[in-house]
Protein backbone atom coordinates (compact mmCIF):
# COMPACT_ATOMS: atom_id res chain seq x y z
CA UNK A 1 0.00 0.00 0.00
CA UNK A 2 3.16 2.59 -0.78
CA UNK A 3 0.85 5.11 -2.51
CA UNK A 4 -2.75 4.26 -1.70
CA UNK A 5 -3.82 5.05 1.52
CA UNK A 6 -7.62 3.65 3.27
CA UNK A 7 -10.10 5.84 4.53
CA UNK A 8 -12.67 5.12 7.32
CA UNK A 9 -15.21 3.77 5.34
CA UNK A 10 -11.98 1.37 3.91
CA UNK A 11 -11.62 2.71 0.15
CA UNK A 12 -8.34 2.62 -1.21
CA UNK A 13 -7.39 6.13 -2.62
CA UNK A 14 -4.47 7.09 -4.16
CA UNK A 15 -2.06 9.84 -2.98
CA UNK A 16 -0.52 12.27 -4.86
CA UNK A 17 2.62 13.73 -4.70
CA UNK A 18 3.02 17.49 -3.09
CA UNK A 19 3.99 19.05 -6.78
CA UNK A 20 1.42 17.03 -8.57
CA UNK A 21 -1.31 18.28 -6.20
CA UNK A 22 0.18 21.90 -6.20
CA UNK A 23 -0.02 22.10 -9.40
CA UNK A 24 -3.71 20.64 -10.38
CA UNK A 25 -4.65 23.28 -7.57
CA UNK A 26 -3.31 26.21 -9.19
CA UNK A 27 -3.22 25.96 -12.57
CA UNK A 28 -7.07 25.80 -13.26
CA UNK A 29 -6.41 29.66 -11.60
CA UNK A 30 -3.33 30.43 -13.81
CA UNK A 31 -5.37 29.31 -16.71
CA UNK A 32 -8.36 31.61 -16.14
CA UNK A 33 -5.92 34.57 -15.27
CA UNK A 34 -4.20 33.91 -19.11
CA UNK A 35 -8.22 34.12 -20.67
CA UNK A 36 -8.82 36.94 -18.54
CA UNK A 37 -6.33 38.81 -19.30
CA UNK A 38 -7.19 38.14 -23.45
CA UNK A 39 -10.06 38.54 -23.02
CA UNK A 40 -10.60 41.94 -21.29
CA UNK A 41 -9.70 44.17 -24.11
CA UNK A 42 -12.56 42.45 -26.10
CA UNK A 43 -15.10 42.91 -23.64
CA UNK A 44 -14.81 45.85 -22.70
CA UNK A 45 -14.55 47.07 -26.12
CA UNK A 46 -18.41 45.66 -26.39
CA UNK A 47 -18.90 47.83 -23.36
CA UNK A 48 -19.52 45.24 -21.05
CA UNK A 49 -17.73 44.93 -17.73
CA UNK A 50 -14.67 43.17 -17.21
CA UNK A 51 -15.96 40.91 -14.95
CA UNK A 52 -17.73 39.54 -18.34
CA UNK A 53 -14.23 37.72 -19.28
CA UNK A 54 -14.11 36.08 -15.61
CA UNK A 55 -17.04 34.45 -16.03
CA UNK A 56 -17.07 33.09 -19.66
CA UNK A 57 -13.52 31.98 -18.06
CA UNK A 58 -16.04 29.12 -16.26
CA UNK A 59 -17.24 27.12 -19.57
CA UNK A 60 -14.44 28.25 -21.62
CA UNK A 61 -11.60 27.70 -19.47
CA UNK A 62 -12.62 25.66 -15.90
CA UNK A 63 -15.09 23.19 -17.48
CA UNK A 64 -12.79 21.81 -20.39
CA UNK A 65 -9.84 21.69 -18.21
CA UNK A 66 -11.00 20.06 -14.81
CA UNK A 67 -14.35 17.79 -16.45
CA UNK A 68 -11.49 17.16 -19.29
CA UNK A 69 -8.42 15.88 -16.50
CA UNK A 70 -11.51 13.67 -14.84
CA UNK A 71 -12.53 12.20 -17.98
CA UNK A 72 -8.71 11.02 -18.44
CA UNK A 73 -8.19 10.00 -15.03
CA UNK A 74 -11.72 7.50 -16.11
CA UNK A 75 -10.21 6.42 -18.87
CA UNK A 76 -6.68 5.83 -17.27
CA UNK A 77 -8.03 3.91 -14.31
CA UNK A 78 -11.32 2.45 -15.78
CA UNK A 79 -10.66 1.89 -19.86
CA UNK A 80 -13.57 3.64 -19.96
CA UNK A 81 -16.02 6.79 -18.80
CA UNK A 82 -16.51 5.57 -14.84
CA UNK A 83 -16.16 7.61 -12.24
CA UNK A 84 -15.55 4.26 -10.21
CA UNK A 85 -12.23 4.43 -8.56
CA UNK A 86 -11.63 8.45 -9.96
CA UNK A 87 -14.40 10.46 -7.64
CA UNK A 88 -14.54 8.64 -3.74
CA UNK A 89 -16.84 10.01 -1.46
CA UNK A 90 -20.14 9.81 -3.36
CA UNK A 91 -22.73 8.88 -0.73
CA UNK A 92 -25.66 11.00 -0.34
CA UNK A 93 -26.70 12.84 2.60
CA UNK A 94 -30.00 13.47 3.81
CA UNK A 95 -32.03 16.24 2.31
CA UNK A 96 -32.24 18.43 5.27
CA UNK A 97 -28.75 18.41 5.60
CA UNK A 98 -28.14 20.11 2.28
CA UNK A 99 -30.36 22.57 3.10
CA UNK A 100 -29.07 23.38 6.28
CA UNK A 101 -25.44 23.72 5.27
CA UNK A 102 -26.85 25.68 2.56
CA UNK A 103 -28.24 27.96 4.83
CA UNK A 104 -25.15 28.05 6.47
CA UNK A 105 -22.90 28.64 3.58
CA UNK A 106 -25.02 31.28 1.89
CA UNK A 107 -24.86 32.99 5.71
CA UNK A 108 -21.49 32.58 5.67
CA UNK A 109 -20.62 33.77 2.11
CA UNK A 110 -22.62 36.70 2.88
CA UNK A 111 -21.18 37.62 5.87
CA UNK A 112 -17.69 37.21 4.46
CA UNK A 113 -18.38 39.63 0.79
CA UNK A 114 -20.32 42.26 2.34
CA UNK A 115 -18.82 42.66 5.63
CA UNK A 116 -15.43 41.50 5.74
CA UNK A 117 -13.72 41.81 2.10
CA UNK A 118 -14.43 45.08 1.17
CA UNK A 119 -11.91 46.56 3.46
CA UNK A 120 -9.67 43.52 3.18
CA UNK A 121 -9.56 43.90 -0.90
CA UNK A 122 -8.73 47.37 -1.00
CA UNK A 123 -6.20 46.98 1.49
CA UNK A 124 -4.95 44.06 -0.46
CA UNK A 125 -5.03 46.25 -3.81
CA UNK A 126 -3.80 49.60 -2.29
CA UNK A 127 -0.69 47.70 -0.50
CA UNK A 128 0.35 44.50 -2.67
CA UNK A 129 -0.98 45.01 -5.93
CA UNK A 130 -0.77 48.76 -6.77
CA UNK A 131 1.31 48.35 -9.45
CA UNK A 132 -1.63 46.31 -11.52
CA UNK A 133 -2.81 48.12 -14.02
CA UNK A 134 -6.64 49.78 -14.45
CA UNK A 135 -8.61 47.50 -16.67
CA UNK A 136 -7.20 44.16 -14.72
CA UNK A 137 -8.60 44.92 -11.53
CA UNK A 138 -12.81 43.47 -11.60
CA UNK A 139 -14.99 46.33 -12.15
CA UNK A 140 -17.09 46.83 -8.92
CA UNK A 141 -18.95 49.79 -9.74
CA UNK A 142 -21.97 49.09 -12.79
CA UNK A 143 -23.34 52.62 -12.68
CA UNK A 144 -23.67 53.73 -16.30
CA UNK A 145 -24.45 49.36 -17.79
CA UNK A 146 -27.87 49.28 -19.28
CA UNK A 147 -30.21 46.87 -17.86
CA UNK A 148 -29.74 44.70 -20.22
CA UNK A 149 -26.17 44.15 -19.58
CA UNK A 150 -26.90 43.89 -16.30
CA UNK A 151 -29.83 41.00 -16.91
CA UNK A 152 -27.11 39.08 -18.98
CA UNK A 153 -24.39 39.89 -15.92
CA UNK A 154 -26.74 38.34 -13.44
CA UNK A 155 -28.37 35.18 -15.15
CA UNK A 156 -24.17 34.09 -16.12
CA UNK A 157 -23.49 34.71 -12.37
CA UNK A 158 -26.03 32.55 -11.36
CA UNK A 159 -25.90 30.22 -13.96
CA UNK A 160 -21.37 29.97 -14.22
CA UNK A 161 -20.52 31.08 -10.75
CA UNK A 162 -23.72 29.74 -8.92
CA UNK A 163 -24.33 25.92 -10.22
CA UNK A 164 -21.96 24.79 -13.60
CA UNK A 165 -18.26 26.30 -11.46
CA UNK A 166 -18.75 24.93 -8.15
CA UNK A 167 -20.14 21.29 -8.98
CA UNK A 168 -17.19 21.08 -11.78
CA UNK A 169 -14.80 22.28 -8.86
CA UNK A 170 -16.24 20.14 -6.13
CA UNK A 171 -16.19 16.98 -8.94
CA UNK A 172 -12.20 17.95 -9.66
CA UNK A 173 -11.24 18.75 -6.17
Amino acid sequence: MSNMQRNKENIDFPQIPLSKSVLLHLLPGILITIFYIIMVPLITLLDFPNRLALLLGVPFVLVPFEFGFIIYQCKKINNIISFEGVIFFRESMALWKYFLFTLILLFYALSITTILAPPIDNFILDKIFFWLPEWYILTTSFIGYTKDYLIIMAIMSIIFNGFIGPIVEELYF
